[in-house]
């Protein structure tokens, strides 16, 4: 009688364990197939290339997130969420290209540095030969260097101007004209700015830039010439300068003051 107790008990121990084995790898085998198009390398969105520090998912042995950001923690999936067991937040596995959290935060697959590149392509660089600012030599505010660039980042230009005011008065406000030409002379762009602040003559105004989107690569392959203009020019006195028009010179184009200030005139329209 007790050996058939003993059996029995030693049935009821091997079918438990029996159970909980098939259970145990069939919750694994689930797991595994449900993870198994999440494995692998995310970024957070608005990062497509991968990072230093990549968020990965494995799944050898157990479902594990590793992340810079949360730690490292163990996961399970219920149906189609992600629950790490160590954060406070779960997700949806909903898309199979996106994981969203609770907080707000996606993550995205990230794409290799030269599909990266290949999906921006290095923009045309811009390769001004040489600069012309009219009426040079008769203007209140004396421009000493200009410069068209490629931005650093991206496809924007950087347009340039160090100037000094030479007036006698200080400046406000400085309304400019940059028009770029081809090798041939046409006009390929076409654009201003009005550059305001506290223009004190002679101080240096070094390195006032401005920022655009930059031309296609074949205009940008044409440029080759630019032309400054200033337009315009408004004093403190509210007193306006414009191109025909005289002003009071207090110091040379180069900053040294003049003994005495001078009315500078125009310079005179050839005869015809």
């Amino acid at each position: 009688m007790t050996n058939l107790r003993q059996s029995r008990g030693t049935l009821i121990v091997c079918v438990a364990a029996a159970a909980f084995f098939l259970w145990a790898s069939w919750h694994s085998n689930s797991t595994a197939l449900a993870s198994s198009g999440f494995l692998g390398t995310w970024c957070r969105s608005g990062s497509s290339i991968i990072p230093r520090q990549a968020i990965t998912i494995t799944d050898s042995p157990r479902l594990v997130i590793k992340d810079p950001k949360y730690g490292d923690s163990y996961a399970r999936i219920v149906s189609s969420t992600l629950v790490p067991e160590r954060w406070r937040q779960t997700a949806s596995l909903s898309y199979s290209d996106k994981i969203i959290w609770t907080s707000g935060e996606v993550w995205v697959r990230c794409a290799s540095a030269s599909t990266a590149a290949a999906a921006t392509p290095v923009p045309e660089r811009l390769r001004i030969q040489s600069y012309i600012v009219r009426n040079y030599k008769s203007l209140p505010v004396h421009i000493y260097l200009v410069g068209l660039h490629n931005s650093d980042t991206g496809r924007y230009y950087n347009q340039c101007v160090s100037f000094r005011n030479v007036s006698t008065k200080v400046a406000t406000s400085v309304d400019l004209s940059f028009v770029v030409e081809s090798y041939s002379g046409a006009v390929e762009a076409d654009f201003g700015v009005v550059d305001r602040g506290t223009f004190t003559p002679p101080v240096n105004i070094a390195d006032h830039c401005w920022h655009g989107p930059l031309w296609s690569d074949r205009v940008v392959r044409l440029m080759s010439r630019e032309v400054i203009t200033v337009k315009r020019a408004t004093f403190k006195d509210e007193s306006s300068w414009e191109p025909g028009m005289p002003f009071l010179r207090g110091y040379e184009n180069d900053g040294k003051q003049l003994p005495q200030p001078i009315e500078e005139h125009p310079a005179p329209k050839p005869t015809p």
